[in-house]
């Protein structure tokens, strides 16, 4: 008997699906300080400023060292603020930079009412810059040197000490110290704005000096003390001889040094500070 060749049931066939295709789909990433960079390159080159090519190689020098974007910006504002401030002067090289045009950048920014942040940052980068321009031989390497003359004293050592300013604006308002710490909303403290305006322009002393010895906030604090005692004494004559007749009482150490000297700070009823 022939074998059933068709016995065994006929299944039908299972098709099993291809496996799926990985598609890898590499995406471009952002690189935003490239972005920053090339775009304030871009606006460096169309300025008019003392220094400016060496600002956009500084620019590329901190972008080279992976530094990020809204480092790259501050520094280029910060820069920018300065060869701003440069052009002003008159100054044409950025070789011809001193360390005085340094140092009168810095009040110049902090009379500004500059915010607190920018007061310690902006300083910081303009003095980054020129610490670069010395490391590539565009400024003298006895920049950052504070060389002081033998037979030149130091003007800070012959000012009058905080505490002589202080005393002497107590003597004439006759009241006690802890009212020149003392900070009311709404009223208007004279014998403390007076004490600070004369330690800003009698000592130089920086707005963080300032703060700490009249309990005050911070950098904005003293600012916008200084800028209402300089509109004051724009328009109150009063005030004005107040101060000059405070300052005539204050002691003065350099007056022994230069007999001819006399007292700055106040001049025709403004303050310079």
């Amino acid at each position: 008997m022939a074998p059933e060749i068709f016995s065994e049931e006929i299944k039908p066939r299972q098709f099993q699906p291809a496996p799926r295709k990985m598609v890898f789909v590499f995406r471009q990433t952002r690189n935003p300080a490239k972005e920053v960079f090339e775009k304030l390159s871009l606006k460096l080159k169309g300025q008019e400023l003392p220094g400016i090519e060496f600002a956009e190689q500084y620019l590329s020098h901190l972008y080279g060292r992976n530094r990020r974007a809204g480092t790259l910006e501050h520094n280029n504002i910060s820069i920018r603020f300065f060869l701003e401030f440069l052009k002003a002067k008159g100054i044409a090289c950025i070789e011809a930079v001193s360390r005085k045009d340094l140092a009168a950048f810095i009040e110049h920014e902090q009379d500004g009412g500059m915010k607190p942040v920018s007061v310690r940052g902006r300083p910081g980068s303009v003095k980054a810059f020129l610490r670069y321009l010395v490391s590539v031989n565009r400024l003298k390497a006895l920049f950052f040197e504070n060389k002081i003359h033998p037979q030149i004293p130091d003007s800070r050592a012959l000012a009058p000490e905080v505490r002589q300013i202080m005393q002497a604006v107590c003597s004439y308002y006759r009241l006690d110290e802890s009212e020149l710490v003392k900070s009311r909303r709404g009223w208007f403290n004279e014998p403390r704005a007076v004490a600070i305006h004369l330690v800003r322009t009698m000592r130089k002393d920086s707005f963080a000096d300032i703060a700490l010895g009249f309990g005050l906030r911070g950098y904005s604090s003293v600012g916008a003390v200084l800028d209402l005692m300089r509109k004051r004494l724009a328009t109150d004559p009063e005030l004005h001889v107040r101060c000059q007749r405070i300052m005539k009482t204050i002691s003065i150490g350099r007056t022994e040094t230069s007999p001819h000297h006399q007292p700055t700070g106040i001049t025709d009823g403004k303050a310079s500070y």
